[in-house]
């Protein structure tokens, strides 16, 4: 049966929704083979990807593992003070205590790889099917996300693709995602992205999002917290 999607899920009647995460951590995504290739170069395309976001005033979701939270605390105040979200990109109680003591409370949501279990965050980002968010029994919101959306699918050392093709894709997937009123959700890698000439593309792509009009670009924790609480119909009619 055809879907039916309401005119305005999102707030201040923004027609869809779009989530940025940023993923300083050196492995994990379970799609990307050799993703950590390459990953000593994450701390200067970091930067570069945080200027790039507060140019555009784009809030994100950062996501760390535990190396990365002890070998460079100074690029997650960075992005701490660029008022993103700071959240583990696994489970392990390390990685949680630090981001504890970097922000002074335990993280509400994680950016999990498909093996680590939800614990007992608010809300989690994983990788799994569906174009919107979904209010677990226990109340848990879980935050879906595509590998074809994801840079590491584009951007691998080993045969990367032009930067336009990127482009090209997640514009059309940003315009599927506007006509049906649902969610987007890309992730970035830093020493991926955050190069020279792809950071522009992802520049671009997020400048679209903007000028469009109606899309809502949210941290992870400002959409877990609408989807939980918001009276606007959270599922799709089948």
């Amino acid at each position: 049966m055809e879907q039916s999607y309401p005119t305005e899920r999102w707030p201040a009647g923004h027609r869809a929704a779009l989530l940025v995460v940023v993923r300083m951590a050196a492995s994990g995504d379970a799609n990307a083979t050799g993703l950590s290739r390459g990953f000593d170069y994450a701390a200067t395309g970091l930067q570069h990807l945080l200027r790039a976001l507060a140019d555009l005033g784009v809030p994100a979701t950062t996501a760390w593992d535990e190396g990365t939270l002890t070998t460079s605390p100074q690029l997650a105040r960075l992005a701490l003070e660029d008022g993103h979200d700071i959240v583990p990109a696994d489970s392990a109680a390390p990685t949680i205590n630090l981001i504890a003591q970097l922000t002074g409370s335990a993280p509400s949501g994680a950016a999990l790889p498909e093996s680590d279990e939800a614990g007992d965050f608010a809300w989690v980002i994983a990788e799994r099917g569906g174009d919107l968010p979904m209010t677990e029994a226990a109340g848990m919101v879980t935050i879906p996300s595509s590998p074809f959306w994801n840079d590491a699918a584009w951007f691998a050392p080993d045969h990367p693709a032009p930067p336009s093709a990127l482009l090209e894709t997640w514009s059309q997937g940003l315009q599927s995602v506007r006509t049906n009123g649902t969610l987007m959700t890309v992730f970035l890698h830093p020493h991926l992205s955050g190069r020279p000439g792809f950071v522009e593309a992802i520049a671009r792509f997020l400048d679209e999002a903007i000028g469009a009009g109606d899309v809502w670009i949210a941290r992870g924790s400002d959409l877990a917290e609408w989807w939980s609480s918001s009276r606007v119909p959270r599922t799709v009619d089948q």
